[in-house]
């Protein structure tokens, strides 16, 4: 009788150290995130991109931040898109991109694993199914974007890839990790070879599924 109070006793502690954990952790996402929030708030925007969704049609503004090294789209709701300091050619290339994640609702999917890391905070695993699962989504979009253009636009999409990432490396001074190297590869792959386009779409499948079943 002992042991097993013993061991609820222990059970209680470590269920109240995640849930302190998880909370703190909320805490200074929510506070970084609505400190970013504000910052772009404060931005004017350069432009704003016209996005049709389900018959609607969302105005979604772009901000250029030079101390960014990578673009992105941020916001569920109000989403904006931030772009590094790019010429035109690669902004177009980079907007097709980002705007694909928003109509994909990839947005929705980043945000489940985030509360998954809140959750698990204590597990790596969780992380590294968080990676991988976001590297899927890049490729899937690559495919979804390229799949409208023609071959010599897909090449021209492929050494924007290939231009940003050389960009990234030298203001890193050569710190590339091999890991991003490899994952540029699989992405440029993807694009021009048929037969691997269907292999990310299957293995995003089973990817969800996996994670459904252990849920």
């Amino acid at each position: 009788m002992r042991g097993k109070i013993g061991f609820l006793s222990h059970f209680s502690v470590l269920f109240l150290i995640s849930l302190l954990g998880s909370f703190l952790i909320l805490v200074q996402k929510s506070l970084s995130y609505i400190s970013f929030i504000k910052l772009i708030k404060e931005i004017r925007p350069i432009e704003y991109i016209r996005v049709k969704k389900y018959k609607k049609v969302k105005k979604i503004p772009i901000l250029k931040v030079d101390s960014i090294e990578d673009p992105f789209i941020v916001g569920i709701k109000n989403p904006y898109i931030i772009i590094p300091n790019i010429d035109e050619e690669t902004k177009k290339i980079v907007l097709l991109h980002e705007v694909g994640h928003y109509i994909k609702r990839d947005l929705f999917l980043k945000c489940f694993f985030e509360i998954l890391c809140l959750l698990y905070w204590w597990n790596p695993l969780v992380y590294i199914v968080r990676y991988y699962f976001s590297n899927i989504l890049e490729i899937r979009n690559d495919l979804i974007v390229c799949n409208e253009l023609s071959e010599i636009e897909k090449i021209h999409y492929v050494e924007i890839l290939l231009k940003m990432s050389r960009t990234k490396a030298l203001k890193r001074r050569g710190t590339l990790s091999f890991f991003n190297g490899s994952f540029l590869k699989i992405r440029i792959s993807s694009i021009l070879n048929e037969e691997q386009k269907k292999q990310v779409n299957i293995k995003l499948f089973f990817f969800l599924i996996a994670i459904i079943l252990s849920g």
